[in-house]
Order: structure tokens, then C-alpha cells, then sequence
């Protein structure tokens, strides 16, 4: 899951990037992958994964910044 939400947030800031028509679409369902990849790396972080709990913090901040931008 993580190369998947990886490649989802590289095209999305690439649209973003050039002020393309479908920049909030594609925020809001970024927001959406990087929140469920948040959500399955903090299972791993429990389980004593740092690796793990670095990445769930950057997808939920990932996860906010989209949200943030969507609704702008």
C-alpha cells in the first residue's frame, strides 16, 4: 500500500503542479489513500515498527494538507 499512496501523491502534486482541472479530485482521493495508509501503518507501529509509525505520521499530514487543499 505504501508505493501505491507514494505514486497517488507524486501525480497529484504533478496536476497540482500545473493548476490542472481535476486538482481537487485528486486531493480528495489522496487524502483518502494516504488515510488508509496511515491507518494500516500504525497497526504495524504497534507492534513496535518505528519505520512504520514514521510513515503513518507523514500520511496523516499528507492526509490533512489534501483535505486542506480539496476544500480551498
Amino acid at each position: 500500500m505504501n508505493l501505491e499512496c507514494t505514486m497517488i501523491c507524486d501525480v497529484a502534486v504533478k496536476v497540482m503542479s500545473i493548476d490542472g482541472q481535476l486538482s481537487e479530485e485528486l486531493c480528495e482521493i489522496c487524502a483518502d489513500i494516504c488515510e488508509r495508509c496511515a491507518e494500516e501503518c500504525e497497526k504495524h507501529a504497534a507492534m513496535g515498527m518505528e519505520h512504520c509509525r514514521e510513515c503513518a505520521e507523514a500520511c496523516r499530514i499528507c492526509t490533512r494538507i489534501c483535505r486542506e487543499m480539496s476544500a480551498a
